[in-house]
């Protein structure tokens, strides 16, 4: 994803049609938008399941969906920074 958005920002510093930009944009944006909705969900399921054991379960077991959670958000992290690019490309388009 990193390689198509560099290659967008290199077709507009070079004078690409903006239409055509806006639309490779878009069509960039959808799967990460899904990826990010199956994040969200799965943060959730794991706080919930973060709250249950928090309390009951064994340290290991707590251990484990702390690392799930870490990794989870670290992923949320990447697709939001993805996400932020995507959009200063876009406010970059507009400008041109």
């Amino acid at each position: 994803m990193n390689e198509e958005l560099d290659e967008i920002r290199q077709a507009r510093e070079s004078g690409a049609d903006p239409a055509t930009l806006h639309k490779r944009l878009e069509a960039a944006r959808e799967p990460i938008d899904r990826k990010r909705e199956e994040h969200e969900a799965q943060l959730e399921t794991l706080s919930a399941q973060w709250d249950a054991e928090r309390d009951t379960a064994a340290a290991p077991q707590k251990r484990k969906t702390l690392e799930a959670l870490r990794t989870v958000l670290l992923e949320r992290n990447y697709i939001n920074n993805l996400l932020a690019t995507i959009e200063h490309e876009v406010a970059s388009i507009r400008e041109s």
